[in-house]
């Protein structure tokens, strides 16, 4: 039985873009207001977290595909926020894991 691999190109891992940070931002905020001041001092930190963007991401299974980002917070190695849009919404981000 042969394995298949995705293509190389469809594993790049990107550092999300400005646009997409403030995006990430506004989901956290909105969905952990008390952990924040507001929008930019969310982003604010953001800033000094890792954050991958796989554009090309997709389930193993019928499922989801598409962008998908993962924020490392630094805390401790568990502690991450896993984003993708929105299906109804696509410029909306939605949090599909959290482990903080």
């Amino acid at each position: 039985m042969s394995q298949t691999f995705p293509k190389t190109d469809e594993l790049t891992v990107f550092r999300p873009t400005d646009k997409d940070v403030c995006k990430i931002a506004e989901t956290i905020f909105a969905n952990s207001p008390n952990s924040f001041d507001d929008v930019a001092d969310c982003e604010l930190c953001l800033r000094y977290c890792s954050i991958a963007c796989f554009p090309k991401y997709c389930t193993d299974s019928v499922g989801y595909s598409g962008p998908l980002y993962i924020v490392v917070w630094g805390a401790s190695e568990d502690s991450i926020t896993v984003l993708c849009p929105n299906i109804d919404n696509k410029d909306e981000l939605v949090i599909v894991h959290e482990h903080v």
